[in-house]
């Protein structure tokens, strides 16, 4: 396919709030026919030529209609999700959570996430986990009306950790209310909680590094001197006595 080199030719007034992530050509998510030029810290909006399209795989004008967008990256959790207990909102795709034993109030309840965001292959199950997925069940106890084999599955290589509480937001944790109003009298303080962010590792400690006192106590050479058991273990000589 040929391509047209991309140069000065249309030129346009910096319009948008695009954010160069180095020197290069860059494709306008929202327009095909327009794409970002960034060179030496100077910024440029540009348009293809007539009859040609960006191509985000050459970074440049093709002719016919080329692949300009990016691939989609996945939701961020919880700014890119939603919740709905009315209709599937505009602007997002969604999974339907539903529990038949219940279907005056769940019928219409959603999981969303942005319609430009890759899909974070989440499924609904109200009979038990899915299988090769990894599961957080969905409950709420003081509803007698089937909450007890609900979960929401995400693949097993996804970045999301999920945790489920019927009694307020967990502390520490990003939350969305999943909230029902047709069944305020148990579904009122319901989180879906979690994070997309890898977990910092354990620390590591020394293999010259006592970490069990009681174990520490068998070794009183360690405490003799703090500075010593500082170094050592990392620890202060009073802790370990």
């Amino acid at each position: 396919m040929r391509g047209v080199f991309v140069v000065m030719v249309g030129l346009v007034a910096l319009v948008t709030s695009f954010t160069c992530p180095g020197d290069g050509f860059y494709p306008d998510v929202n327009d095909c026919k327009k794409y970002h030029w960034c060179y030496f810290g100077q910024y440029w909006y540009m348009s293809c030529p007539e009859g040609t399209t960006f191509s985000a795989k050459f970074r440049r004008c093709d002719w016919g209609i080329a692949d300009c967008h990016p691939p989609k990256r996945l939701p961020s959790w919880p700014q890119d999700f939603k919740w709905s207990y009315n209709r599937i909102p505009q602007g997002y795709h969604c999974i339907h959570v539903k529990e038949p034993r219940e279907r005056s109030y769940w019928y219409d309840n959603y999981f969303c996430w942005k319609q430009n965001r890759k899909s974070p292959g989440f499924r609904w199950s109200h009979s038990g986990p899915v299988r090769n997925m990894r599961c957080t069940r969905v409950n709420e106890p003081a509803d007698r009306y089937g909450w007890h084999d609900n979960y929401i599955c995400v693949p097993n290589n996804s970045p999301y950790k999920l945790k489920w509480s019927y009694a307020g937001k967990i502390k520490g944790q990003d939350c969305i209310r999943w909230y029902e109003p047709s069944d305020r009298h148990t579904w009122n303080d319901n989180y879906l909680c979690g994070t997309d962010k890898e977990e910092p590792p354990e620390p590591t400690i020394s293999p010259d590094c006592v970490d069990d006192w009681s174990e520490c106590r068998k070794h009183p050479e360690m405490c003799e001197n703090e500075e010593i058991a500082t170094l050592v273990c990392q620890r202060t000589c009073r802790k370990c006595k």
